[in-house]
């Protein structure tokens, strides 16, 4: 049986799992965007699709809802039916803390919900722009010789942001690294907060039981979007915070590229500006 030709993507990704739940919904819909997919309910039936060549995946992204869904050897024998296909993990919140704890297959890039699509969309456009992405590593590469291969980028914009947070060193490193690749920063100290007017967007800084805070910088700047970064969000606290206005949140520990990457996507639907900063600000 002759490979199904693609039609518009030069790469086609397959779904392996239940793409149903809300968290894993927005991954799904933008690898439609990005991609060509197909899709399979289980390990068995995405094998059984390839072994008859019916699909030959570039990518294959597995949906864990926890731990252990997917057995090791339905994995292996999944990876030696398409063995030039990366094997992508997205995980749920249940699958926090598996390499810790539990035995995570040792041949998959593992990546949380909350911070998947942050973390592969500029891969999957890398490979659209004919680069290499960074799942075309070799399987023996670390964490850390990855994030060096995608080293962050000096983007420039010019755009002017607001950094809240309760915690002056983390202020400071955000403010320091958003300098660093071309914005304006400033802290709104919540003790004394500077009067600042238009900034593109706000960098919040918290955890989930204090989105009071959050909800009192929306009422200062109710029409400016915000990136929230929280400790290992769930479903329910990335609701939270989407129903006190535009906001888009990301998880901590903060990767760098992924953290500018989520930012430039909220700026880009929002038009630039003439900004009046504070004074003494740079």
């Amino acid at each position: 049986m002759a490979i199904a030709a693609r039609k518009t993507h030069p790469l086609l990704t397959l779904l392996v799992g239940d793409f149903t739940p809300p968290e894993f919904q927005p991954v799904a819909e933008q690898l439609g965007h990005l991609t060509e997919i197909e899709t399979a309910v289980d390990c068995n039936a995405a094998q059984s699709r390839i072994r008859a060549d019916s699909i030959l995946p570039d990518v294959i992204v597995v949906a864990h809802l926890w731990p252990g869904q997917h057995p090791h050897e339905h994995l292996d024998q999944l990876q030696r039916s398409a063995p030039l296909a990366r094997i992508l993990a997205l995980g749920s919140s249940w699958c926090e803390g598996e390499p810790r704890t539990g035995l995570p297959w040792p041949g998959m890039l593992r990546t949380y919900w909350h911070c998947w699509l942050a973390h592969w969309k500029r891969d999957f456009l890398r490979f659209s722009d004919s680069q290499l992405p960074t799942w075309g590593l070799p399987t023996t590469a670390t964490d850390d010789e990855r994030t060096l291969f995608c080293h962050p980028r000096e983007v420039s914009s010019g755009k002017f942001l607001a950094v809240r947070s309760q915690c002056d060193d983390l202020a400071d490193m955000l403010c320091t690294v958003c300098r660093r690749w071309g914005f304006g920063a400033v802290w709104l100290d919540p003790r004394c907060p500077p009067r600042i007017e238009g900034p593109a967007a706000i960098l919040w800084e918290g955890n989930p039981t204090r989105l009071h805070d959050l909800r009192t910088v929306r009422q200062m700047y109710p029409e400016t979007p915000v990136l929230a970064l929280i400790d290992f969000p769930r479903w329910e606290d990335v609701r939270q915070v989407e129903l006190l206005g535009p906001a888009t949140v990301l998880s901590k520990p903060l990767n760098l590229d992924d953290l500018f990457s989520r930012l430039e996507d909220l700026l880009s639907d929002r038009p630039t500006e003439q900004v009046q900063r504070p004074r003494g600000v740079a």
